[in-house]
């Protein structure tokens, strides 16, 4: 550390010297003075570390010299020295940034204790200086963990050259599920422009816990259209750099110190990338035009979805799926009702699955739901479809059974409707009747032709619970030419005509 000492008694001055060597023998004697005008030449010259000051000297009083100094902006340690009667001027000396006073006669102790405590600090500021970088100011931001006042913009303007105070812009970009995969190459991407744009400031940070990468720009150097260069340059490229999802959002912020509030309407401005194409910056102007219409609910689809599931038509299934997305894509709907309705799909779809007698697993259709909420991407969605789609499964259903008994049962699924007969199941077997109708009775614990009835009750009670149909459409879907006669056979076996069993069960009448 280089020290100056400003003193005119010749005594303090040689304790002074002798102290500085006993606490820390590395302190280099910058300069010496001992009147306030060669004392202002020697520290502009020498710019010293640390100023030990006499208040009291000739030609320039310790006061007016530190006054003068501190104008030009000369920033050095200070330690003052001043004798009781001068307490009031050591008041004044403090308000102008000292670091510490030694009041005479003072022992070589006092001397190391103020020494120690400019010491501690340095350490202290050091510290707070490698941490306070515009990335932590504008995370503190970001977090609404930090608070405006004027020592923090006097310390942001000198190092960074702006305030919490002032505007700035927000861009951001989500990768959805392939943040992890991605950020490290958009982030350095995004680095790479603002090395090369000169006419912005900006500090690239990724957020792992919203998944996504923000370019904050906190200083306009120069006057442009910046959405529109941004759109043109920024999003263009990487949409070309990365071949997955890419959606960008611009938002101007009128307060960097209201960051959090700025991020909280991107989140809400993400989800608008469900009725754009790829490549176009998101911003409020661009959601404002749009004219956007209320969602008309495909109850068509709905009702096509449950006679697949009926039929367990697994390519059915998959195609009302993708249907019911292409209907949420051919007009411009909200987006959160555009989610709203897939969702209701999707659990009409779980409810007449389990009402067939498929097992859902509650807990996953949530999870599955809960990702259709928070999508902002049809290839989320479309995902989150897909995993129930999985669980619409009819696979597991006959497992119990020998190979020949799960063909049997197979073929009583497909064809219990057109009146198929043991003998017609034994032929697409390749076995005999006898054998069939043992093996079937022995691992079933019922005949063939009871099973192919039973079948057809559990189909009557399905669409009972789940459809509108007359007694007449109900029969015909499952095979009876006569509606009197499935009621006749329906009661046979449930003990309650199929009206009665429409009321009771609450289903649709």
């Amino acid at each position: 550390m280089r020290v100056a000492i400003v003193e005119r008694d010749e005594k303090v001055l040689e304790e002074l010297k002798k102290g500085l060597k006993r606490v820390d023998p590395n302190y280099e004697l910058a300069g010496i003075a001992g009147n306030g005008q060669s004392a202002y030449e020697m520290i502009t010259v020498m710019q010293p570390n640390l100023v030990i000051m006499d208040i009291g000297l000739p030609r320039m009083n310790g006061l007016n010299l530190l006054r003068k100094l501190r104008t030009e902006g000369r920033e050095f340690r200070v330690i003052i020295i001043t004798k009781d009667e001068d307490f009031q001027q050591a008041k004044q000396a403090i308000d102008l940034g000292v670091d510490g006073y030694l009041v005479q006669p003072f022992r070589p102790m006092e001397l190391k204790k103020a020494l120690s405590r400019i010491h501690e600090k340095i350490r202290n500021e050091y510290w707070m200086q490698a941490s306070f970088t515009v990335e932590n100011v504008l995370l503190s931001c970001r977090y609404g963990e930090i608070i405006s006042n004027q020592k923090l913009n006097e310390m942001t303007i000198r190092r960074f050259g702006f305030t919490v105070d002032d505007p700035g812009y927000l861009f951001t970009v989500s990768m959805a599920d392939e943040y992890e995969e991605q950020k490290e190459n958009v982030r350095g991407f995004l680095e790479e422009i603002c090395r090369r744009e000169c006419g912005f400031s900006a500090s690239v940070i990724c957020s792992d816990r919203w998944k996504k990468v923000y370019l904050i720009i906190y200083r306009i150097h120069e006057a442009r259209n910046w959405k529109e260069y941004f759109q043109k340059n920024v999003v263009t490229g990487l949409c070309r750099n990365f071949p997955g999802t890419i959606i960008c959002v611009w938002i101007e912020t009128k307060q960097l110190i209201k960051l959090e509030e700025t991020m909280i309407q991107t989140e809400s401005l993400m989800e608008w990338n469900l009725l754009q194409p790829r490549g176009v910056l998101i911003c409020q102007q661009t959601v404002e035009k749009f004219e956007v219409v209320p969602v008309r609910y495909p109850v068509e689809l709905e009702q096509r979805m449950r006679e697949m599931i009926f039929d367990e038509n697994k390519k059915g299934i998959a195609k009302q799926f993708q249907l019911v997305c292409e209907e949420m894509k051919r007009e411009k709907y909200f987006p959160k009702e555009i989610k709203y309705s897939i969702i209701r799909f999707c659990m009409a779809a779980g409810l007449n699955y389990r009402n067939y007698g498929g097992e859902i697993d509650e807990t996953k259709i949530l999870s599955l739901m809960q990702q259709i909420t928070c999508a902002i991407s049809w290839k989320q969605i479309e995902k989150a479809i897909q995993g129930l789609e999985r669980m619409i499964s009819y696979e597991h259903k006959f497992e119990q059974y020998s190979t020949l008994i799960q063909k049997a049962m197979e073929i009583i699924r497909k064809e219990y409707d057109s009146g198929i007969t043991l003998e017609e199941a034994a032929s697409q077997l390749y076995v005999s009747e006898e054998y069939l109708s043992s093996q079937f009775k022995k691992e079933t614990g019922y005949n063939f032709t009871e099973t192919v009835r039973k079948y057809r009750i559990e189909k009557i009670k399905e669409l009972l619970r789940t459809t509108k149909y007359k007694m007449n459409q109900i029969a015909g879907l499952v095979g009876y030419s006569d509606p009197k006669y499935m009621s006749k056979v329906f009661k046979e076996e449930e003990g309650i005509l199929p009206t009665e069993y429409r009321r009771n069960s609450n289903g649709i009448s």
